[in-house]
């Protein structure tokens, strides 16, 4: 799951570095620690996948749970953040419909 953007002026293409990976783990962390019910079973696999460098699916889990229980706004504030850092987008897949739900509640 490795997003890649636009290199600098040589059309190359430039995976996201681990250092922007970490800053994304470190908000989803966050964000998980700042849900009202921080619950590890209402998570699902979520410890797991950030364990074993799968922060996308993380990052879902961590909106499916921040949706069911109508998280505050700083929650989906650091989701989107992590998106960001990951480099996903509205229309990629298989995250994008998680991204739109975070846009969705930060539009609301």
């Amino acid at each position: 799951m490795c997003a890649r953007r636009e290199g600098t002026g040589s059309g190359n293409v430039s995976p996201v570095t681990d250092d922007e990976l970490r800053d994304a783990a470190s908000l989803l962390e966050s964000a998980r620690y700042s849900l009202v019910d921080p619950d590890e079973a209402k998570f699902g696999f979520y410890r797991e996948y950030l364990d074993h460098n799968e922060p996308g699916l993380a990052f879902e889990c961590l909106v499916r749970g921040a949706d069911a229980q109508r998280a505050p706004r700083v929650v989906w504030e650091m989701l989107s953040q992590a998106a960001e850092l990951m480099e996903l987008g509205e229309e990629e897949f298989p995250h994008g419909p998680f991204v739109r739900v975070v846009v969705e509640h930060l539009r609301a």
